[in-house]
């Protein structure tokens, strides 16, 4: 994708937004879900890397990631263990939101100066498990343009939104506006077009959902009633 503004500016200026998983598409058809989530006004195609080790699924690597020829943006969430020494191989890959998860590394600081040292145009995000406290994000917030909340365990399918990440979500905006940030809040896990009405109240600024996109293949359709079930509630 061509851009005459930087990826931050444009990513502020479609949100709020939802960021389609790839994962729920059909593998077998995967160039024919991808031209419909283009056509349905999809921005963001949002790739889920599980190394089998952080959380026990096994998912995609680089080389699966640099064959994808989209307009979206790819936002990865790099689910894997030491993620600072695989760093340059998904950025070369083409993504263009990189997520890092804050229960994966000890140096998870430099890691987010490397991102931005090796693609300084790249949206920087770290993601936080249902079970760590928001306050482990405090200490990075100004290496940050993103902060994804997690309303399931990652690496599990099936999972129900975990109704306890609404408050854990609600102080980490509370955070942001304290430290007056500019950061873009997200959540991920368990959105459903049942429940997309209540997670709005929340405003987020992304919400990442795949099954619900892609349910009975009304991509389109789905698209539209969570796009605008967000920007309702601006």
């Amino acid at each position: 994708m061509t851009m005459t503004i930087n990826t931050l500016e444009y990513l502020k200026s479609i949100c709020p937004t939802v960021s389609v998983g790839l994962m729920s598409a059909d593998f077998l058809n995967l160039g024919h879900a991808i031209s419909s989530l283009e056509k349905a006004g999809v921005k963001l195609l949002h790739l889920d890397v599980m190394d089998g080790n952080f959380c026990p699924s096994l998912t995609m690597g680089p080389p699966v990631i640099k064959q994808l020829k989209t307009s979206m943006l790819l936002d990865t969430h790099l689910m894997i263990e030491n993620p600072m020494e695989s760093l340059a191989q998904y950025i070369d890959a083409g993504c263009r939101l990189l997520t890092i998860p804050c229960e994966s590394s000890v140096h998870n600081h430099r890691t987010l100066q490397l991102i931005k040292e090796l693609k300084p145009d790249i949206i920087r995000g770290i993601a936080l498990n249902p079970g760590t406290d928001i306050s482990a994000v405090e200490p990075l917030l100004d290496e940050l343009e993103m902060v994804v909340i997690l309303a399931v365990n990652p690496g599990w399918s099936g999972q129900k939104f975990i109704q306890a990440v609404k408050s854990k979500f609600k102080n980490l905006k509370s955070l942001i506006k304290n430290r007056k940030k500019e950061i873009l809040t997200v959540i991920d896990g368990g959105i459903t077009l049942e429940n997309i009405n209540e997670i709005s109240l929340l405003k987020p600024d992304i919400v990442i959902s795949g099954s619900a996109i892609f349910k009975g293949n009304e991509i389109t359709g789905n698209m539209k009633l969570m796009t605008d079930a967000l920007r309702k509630r601006i």
